[in-house]
């Protein structure tokens, strides 16, 4: 009896902003909040990430929901003792993945919003689909 493979892709559907700012996380988050307006709250339980090695940690996440579009902001530090959420970009301090999918002129207008901020040194947008890591963005 012949085998079938069933093979799954999953789809990538949020855009991933990649920024980096040498400060703690709950800093660039009072910066951020302060400077755009928004409300990023720290979650109760952090996320938990699997690095290179299969070992097991977390992560500190803060989010801005957004009620009247039904999703959310999500502000991820990319580095943690144990490892990087995103190990091929290890320069990238942290990541704001956003699951309504904007368009290309309303996430160039966030970027450039984010780029005015001090604090942080640059920011710009990252194709989920060229990172190797790409299924630790798939929590959300």
């Amino acid at each position: 009896m012949s085998k079938k493979i069933l093979r799954i892709e999953p789809e990538y559907d949020f855009n991933l902003i990649a920024i980096s700012a040498n400060c703690r996380d709950y800093r660039l988050c009072w910066f951020i909040n302060k400077y755009l307006g928004l409300n990023f709250h720290r979650e109760e339980n952090d996320l938990p990430i699997f690095n290179e090695q299969g070992e097991r940690y977390e992560i500190a996440s803060y989010r801005h929901i957004i009620e009247e579009l039904e999703s959310s902001l999500y502000l991820l530090p990319n580095n943690n003792i144990s490892g990087y959420l995103a190990p091929e970009i290890k320069e990238i301090d942290f990541f704001i993945l956003s699951t309504l999918m904007m368009n290309t002129q309303d996430e160039k207008d966030f970027i450039r919003a984010l780029n005015q901020i001090d604090i942080i040194q640059t920011a710009y947008a990252i194709d989920p689909y060229s990172l190797k890591s790409r299924d630790n963005f798939l929590i959300f």
